[in-house]
């Protein structure tokens, strides 16, 4: 009985987990935009297995990176949390003009999102 329980915990602790996605390759650092954007209006990134993250308006991002899935951009005026089974501090993914995936940093992997249109302003 026991072991059925913890068998039981451990399947659920697993299927609540986002998928993370290790990337074979670094981050390339090179060819970088040094515009800076501004978020025209706050967004909501939906992750499966993740909770719901909102960008606020007006924050400031920088592109820091590209990987495989797409550009990265980080800002320094919103902390971006991907609150999973594990929590990763992260930035976002855009391909396309839209959201496609957190970068966690420290992990160095991706994780996919739900598209989301992005409207970035240049900062002038």
């Amino acid at each position: 009985m026991r072991i059925a329980l913890l068998v039981s915990i451990a399947l659920t602790l697993v299927a609540c987990s986002a998928t993370v996605v290790n990337l074979a390759e670094a981050m390339d650092e090179s060819d970088l935009d040094p515009t800076r954007y501004r978020l025209a209006e706050a967004i909501t990134i939906e992750a499966p297995r993740t909770a719901d993250l909102k960008l606020r308006a007006d924050t400031q991002w920088s592109h820091i990176g590209t990987i495989s899935h797409g550009r990265v951009f980080d800002t320094k005026d919103q902390v971006i949390i991907v609150n999973s089974f594990n929590v990763y501090e992260a930035a976002i993914v855009v391909k396309d003009g839209n959201i496609v995936g957190y970068y966690p940093k420290v992990a160095k992997a991706f994780v996919a999102t739900r598209p989301v249109p992005l409207e970035f302003v240049k900062v002038e």
